[in-house]
C-alpha cells in the first residue's frame, strides 16, 4: 500500500503569497487546492509578515502537508534589492 504524500508549494512575496497543494500517489500527481494571501500595502513590514504566517498557517491547518517547498525570490542573495522590490 502506497502512502499519499501532500506537498504545499509556496510562492513568497510581500504584496501576494502565493500557495498550491498537491497530492502525490506513488507517480501520480493531483491538484488539491491553491490560492493567495495578500497583505495591506500601507501595512508595516511586522504587520504584513505575520499576516502572511497567519494565512499559511491556516492553510497548513486545513491541508496538512507532509512536505513544503518555498520558490526563492529572483532576488536571492540581494536581500535589500528584495525588500525594496516588494514597496
Amino acid at each position: 500500500m502506497r502512502d499519499l504524500i501532500r506537498i504545499l508549494g509556496i510562492d513568497p512575496g510581500l504584496r501576494r503569497t502565493g500557495w498550491g497543494v498537491v497530492a502525490l500517489d506513488g507517480n501520480r500527481l493531483s491538484f488539491l487546492a491553491c490560492g493567495s494571501l495578500a497583505t495591506d500595502e500601507k501595512a508595516g513590514l511586522a504587520a504584513r509578515l505575520l499576516a502572511i504566517h497567519d494565512g499559511l498557517q491556516r492553510v497548513v491547518e486545513q491541508h496538512a502537508p507532509h512536505e513544503a517547498a518555498v520558490e526563492a525570490p529572483l532576488f536571492a542573495g540581494a536581500l535589500p534589492a528584495t525588500a525594496a522590490s516588494a514597496k
